[in-house]
Formats: structure tokens, C-alpha cells, sequence
């Protein structure tokens, strides 16, 4: 991210033309990490009440470190986006004579973490490009997204 720190991502041009856009995302929703915390909590409160103290807050405590380790924090995603195609950070490739509609939008069910996702519509199915950023570096992907494609989505 050293390329782009105030955007939120890198943009590397490629060897064959295309651009390489860099971002921190979520590795989960983070709704899987809050579960597993609420999880490891429980642990304590039922280790606090019914057994020796020391053993279950030493539990509760190494679970709760490894919930935010493993699951609660970001790591680096990319995508790619040629001038006919995008290729997705999971691999797939769509392309732009199939797009109907390019969005950014902030998901209802992560609205409260501030997580979205930048999205296209093709051949009838919704495809995810990037998911689990900042809006505002959402809304940044999808404008790079419509500069470097120089196609006009709706």
C-alpha cells in the first residue's frame, strides 16, 4: 500500500497491459469474527462462575486473541482490470461486453462495520470484484474501475 496510502490502494500497471489494484479487505465478513469472539466470551463467563477462575480466563483469553488474529484482521486482496476484461480477486473473468452495471455499495448486513463491496452485473448475475473494504476506497476501485475500462456503465 505504499504506492497509494491516502486512497486506500496500490494501482500496478501489469506486463500486458492491464492494472493491478491492491487493497486491505476483511479476510471474513465481520460477522464470523464477532461470533467467535461472543463465543470465546461465553467460555469466560461460564469458566468465571463454575470452575477454578485462572484456567478459563487464560482460555478465554488466548481464544479471544486468536479470533482477532485469525479472522479479525485485513489482508491484502487485488484484482485485475484489462482494457476488455476484469479479472476478480477470486479468479474470474468478466468480460466488459457482458456488463451491464458496475456499483459500489455498502451491504446492509455490514452496514453497521462500514464493510462494501464493489459489484457488476453481467449476463444476469451479479459477480463481486472487490468485498469487505472502506466505502471510501470502494467508491475510489469503482472509479478506477470506469477510468481504466473507458467503458459507460449505468
Amino acid at each position: 500500500m505504499s504506492k497509494a496510502p491516502k486512497s486506500g490502494y496500490a494501482r500496478t500497471p501489469t506486463a500486458d497491459g492491464g492494472f493491478e489494484f491492491t487493497y486491505m479487505g476483511s479476510r471474513f465478513a465481520p460477522m464470523v469474527s464477532g461470533l467467535i469472539c461472543i463465543i470465546a466470551i461465553a467460555i469466560f463467563v461460564y469458566g468465571a462462575f463454575t470452575t477454578p477462575f485462572g484456567f478459563f480466563l487464560f482460555i478465554a483469553v488466548l481464544a479471544f486473541i486468536i479470533c482477532f488474529g485469525l479472522f479479525g484482521n485485513a489482508v491484502p486482496h487485488s484484482f485485475t482490470v484489462y482494457p476488455d476484461r476484469i479479472v476478480t480477486h477470486k479468479g474470474q473473468t468478466v468480460p466488459f461486453d457482458n456488463i451491464t452495471h458496475l456499483s459500489w455499495d455498502v451491504n446492509k448486513s455490514t452496514r453497521f462495520f462500514g464493510q462494501a463491496t464493489v459489484t457488476v452485473q453481467a449476463m444476469g448475475n451479479t459477480v463481486n470484484v472487490a468485498g469487505f473494504l472502506r466505502p471510501n476506497v470502494a467508491m475510489g476501485l469503482h472509479n478506477e474501475i470506469k477510468k481504466v475500462s473507458d467503458v459507460r456503465f449505468s
